[in-house]
């Protein structure tokens, strides 16, 4: 159990650097809006990891090998993870272009954008990558 939090620890802190990354690449600096949007991604990174980690669990104790099983979680979690982050994407993407001239909305969706992005991928590729590392 601990290390599937460990897992999904990476994850949120790879959706992190994603905020990070996107606002400095809009030249934005952090706020009050930016920290809101930490804490969505930071939700929504959590429930990604561990979607894909629990899935990784449930094909471990079926077939037994952890490279098989980390391809078949990853595999059978990809629509599920992948919609989310859509959503979440589709969700901030007015407020990101629209909101830069008011106050928190423009940097809030922009860490929700980088960080969405930058955790969708990490559940899907880094953290099955790292549980089959690991588990060797």
């Amino acid at each position: 159990m601990w290390q599937r939090m460990a897992f999904v620890v990476s994850v949120v802190l790879l959706g992190f650097s994603g905020g990070v990354v996107a606002l400095f690449v809009r030249g934005m600096h952090a706020g009050r809006g930016a920290v809101a949007g930490f804490c969505f991604v930071s939700a929504l990174a959590v429930v990604q990891a561990w979607l894909v980690a629990s899935e990784i669990a449930k094909a471990r104790r079926l077939c037994g090998n952890i490279r098989n099983a980390c391809y078949r979680g990853a595999q059978a979690k990809f629509r599920a993870v992948s919609l989310v982050g859509l959503c979440a994407i589709v969700g901030v993407l007015p407020l990101a272009l629209i909101g830069e001239g008011s106050g928190g909305q423009g940097p809030f969706a922009t860490v929700m954008l980088g960080g969405v992005v930058f955790s969708t991928i990490a559940a899907l590729t880094v953290l099955p990558v790292v549980i089959a590392r690991i588990a060797e």
